[in-house]
């Protein structure tokens, strides 16, 4: 079976999206089960809570593959212009689906609520793709809040191509090594100088560094001597840093997103490890284990709609979780944990039915209009 699709997509990462995109709706939605007590939903309650890896995952991917993108297209005649062209119609139908969905139907069925109040006042955030910036000042509107990390991805999407493509790949990785290694100084310097606690999590400046990560493997990757490096050590690499985040872990008996070890290494040790598996996805043997379960069939069809996915998922969250939430929430019900499975599950299936709406109404359409303006 061949390791590519049809439009020479790696499959691997593919299903690293899917299964990214999965990981991110169980974080997401398993705070719907409330304070724990029952052992069983205390501990899926402390994996989903570290499920915002797979946020961090998403920001090495997109770093890997536009760099990727930038360097494969520097001869390309009119490559900025293609460029932006090709990421506006894969990135925007979508997500401007979205908006008007929420904003111009929903915003004046609902007026007068607090809600439609707070859209009111704060969705230009959302239009703009600041949302990032704006909400750990409480600038938001619920049900949108995992949109910050869309509005880093386009603005690392306007800006590293303007300067990508103009420098050499030596200056590049300076600039990149530079950025990977600031990273969790960056952080520190938010909390030193009393920035919002979420700032070190959604800030762009506080998540530069896992898309360095991902953009150094693909500058590597195009060298034949660093990418026999990193095939050499990436597992001896991995393997260190997975030690170190379980040591972190157990420190602080968990993996909580906001506590600030893990936002100073935890975010660094996380993207490394993102990287480590997306080189052994994308270089190592066809015969390895890591490479064919990212391969399989069913998480790579997930990854197809992991992006509207995750747009939709919390919206449908937000729907659902008012009428579901006391069914849930019973701390001496014996059935807690198979409820709880069963609304993830639940807010899964509907975020994937809403992605597959949006891929016949505006994504797949886009798509053709995309092949015909750049080829």
């Amino acid at each position: 079976m061949s390791d590519t699709s049809p439009g020479g997509r790696i499959k691997g990462l593919d299903g690293l999206r899917g299964l990214a995109s999965l990981v991110v709706i169980v974080h997401n939605t398993s705070w719907i089960s409330g304070p724990a007590n029952r052992p069983l939903v205390k501990v899926f309650t402390a994996a989903a809570a570290s499920g915002w890896v797979g946020v961090q995952l998403f920001f090495v991917l997109s770093g890997f593959l536009i760099t990727g993108i930038i360097i494969d297209t520097r001869d390309v005649q009119g490559r900025l212009r293609r460029f932006f062209i090709r990421r506006a119609l894969r990135i925007f139908p979508p997500y401007f689906l979205l908006l008007i969905l929420l904003f111009l139907v929903v915003v004046p069925l609902t007026r007068g609520s607090q809600w439609a109040q707070a859209a009111a006042h704060y969705q230009w955030t959302y239009w703009l793709y600041l949302s990032n910036w704006t909400e750990p000042y409480g600038l938001g509107v619920r049900g949108l809040g995992h949109l910050w990390s869309l509005a880093i991805e386009e603005q690392f999407y306007l800006l590293w191509p303007l300067l990508a493509y103009r420098m050499r790949s030596r200056q590049l990785r300076a600039i990149l090594w530079m950025m990977v290694l600031s990273g969790p100084l960056v952080r520190y310097g938010l909390h030193w100088a009393s920035f919002p606690e979420l700032s070190l999590y959604s800030f762009t400046v506080a998540r530069w560094d896992a898309l360095a990560v991902g953009a150094l493997l693909a500058i590597d990757a195009r060298n034949p001597v660093s990418l026999l490096w990193l095939q050499r050590w990436n597992g001896a690499v991995a393997t260190c840093c997975l030690v170190a985040l379980l040591a972190l872990g157990i420190i602080q008996r968990g993996f909580h997103a906001q506590e600030l070890p893990i936002q100073l290494l935890g975010q660094s040790l996380t993207a490394i490890v993102s990287g480590c598996v997306i080189v052994t996805v994308v270089h190592a043997g066809q015969a390895n284990w890591l490479r064919k379960s990212f391969s399989a069939d069913w998480l790579v069809h997930v990854g197809k709609y992991s992006y509207a996915m995750y747009l939709f998922h919390v919206p449908v969250h937000t729907v659902l979780s008012p009428a579901l939430s006391p069914w849930i929430q019973s701390s001496h019900d014996e059935w807690q944990l198979p409820k709880l499975l069963a609304y993830c599950l639940l807010v899964s299936v509907a975020a994937y039915g809403a992605a597959r709406v949006s891929w016949l109404i505006v994504e797949e359409p886009s798509q053709h209009l995309k092949h015909r303006l750049t080829g």
